[in-house]
C-alpha cells in the first residue's frame, strides 16, 4: 500500500492541506488536472479523485460533488532546484469542511493510480521505515530510525542501552538501567527472552536509535510503512498503522 505521511499547512490566515510529492503524476495527478475533493462523512477524511476522463455533463459532475460537501481543484505545478513536481491545495472551510483539522495536524495520504485518500491521525508523533542500502551484499534492507526530543524526554540518552522486543505489529523499546558494569547479564537477559540489543547513538547532537533487518520485518515493520511512537519515561512503544 502507498501511503505518505505529511501535515495540515497554512499560508497566511488560510488553512490548508498541500500536497507537492514526486508520485503524484504518477498517479494520473498531473498539471492541469481535475480533481473532485470530496470530504468523508465522519470529518476525518477527504478523497482526491481525478475526474478527467469520462466527463459527459460538468454541471452534473459539480453538482454531484458539492452535494457530497466537496469541490473541485486544479492540479497545478511546482519547482524545486531542478525538479517539477505536481501539487494539489485545498484550502480548508471553503466549502470543503472536516472537524478540528488545524496547522501542523499529521495526516497520511492513501494513493492508488487516480486517487488519495487523506486522513487524519490522532495528536501523536509518527515515522516511516526507511531503506537503507547493504554495499556488502547489494541489497536492500529495511530501516527503523527514531531521532528527536522525544527520545531524551522519554530517557533516551546517547551511549545508553536498550532492548527491544518484537511482536506482529508492535515493538516496545525499554532502557536498561543496569549499567555497563552489568553488560554480561544484559546480554544473557536478550538471548533468554529472544530480544535485541539496542545502543543509543547521537546525530546532530541528538539521541539516535536505528534497528534494521530481520528484527524488524519480522514484526511486520517493512520499507514505507507507518508507525506512532507512544512514550513514557524509559520506554517506547511502536505501533504500525494498519488500513482497512
Amino acid at each position: 500500500m502507498n501511503q505518505q505521511l505529511f501535515s495540515v499547512s497554512k499560508s497566511g490566515k488560510l488553512t490548508r492541506v498541500s500536497m507537492q510529492f514526486e508520485w503524484l503524476s504518477r498517479m494520473g495527478f498531473v498539471n492541469n488536472s481535475l480533481v473532485a475533493a470530496i470530504p468523508d462523512t465522519d470529518g476525518n477524511g477527504i478523497r482526491f479523485t481525478v475526474c478527467n476522463e469520462n466527463i459527459t455533463s460538468y454541471s452534473d459532475l459539480l453538482c454531484k460533488t458539492e452535494k457530497q460537501g466537496g469541490k473541485f481543484v486544479t492540479v497545478c505545478q511546482s519547482q524545486k532546484d531542478t525538479h517539477v513536481y505536481s501539487c494539489i491545495h485545498l484550502i480548508l472551510g471553503q466549502k470543503v469542511n472536516v472537524e478540528r483539522w488545524a496547522a501542523g495536524t499529521p495526516l497520511v495520504a492513501i494513493y492508488e493510480y487516480g486517487t488519495i485518500h487523506v486522513r487524519k491521525l490522532p495528536n501523536k508523533k509518527y515515522y516511516t521505515v526507511k531503506r537503507a542500502y547493504d554495499n556488502r551484499h547489494d541489497i536492500n534492507k529495511t530501516l527503523l530510525i527514531l531521532q528527536n526530543s522525544l527520545l531524551s524526554d522519554a530517557g533516551f540518552l546517547p551511549h545508553s542501552l536498550a532492548t527491544a522486543a518484537a511482536e506482529h505489529g508492535s515493538i516496545t523499546i525499554t532502557l536498561w538501567n543496569g549499567g555497563l558494569e552489568n553488560y554480561s547479564e544484559l546480554v544473557k537477559h536478550v538471548r533468554k527472552n529472544g530480544l535485541k540489543l539496542v545502543q543509543i547513538g547521537e546525530k546532530n547532537n541528538t539521541p539516535y536509535i536505528g534497528i534494521t533487518g530481520g528484527f524488524v520485518t519480522g514484526a511486520d515493520f517493512n520499507i514505507g510503512d507507518i508507525f506512532s511512537v507512544d512514550y513514557s519515561y524509559g520506554s517506547l512503544q511502536l505501533q504500525k498503522l494498519y488500513w482497512s
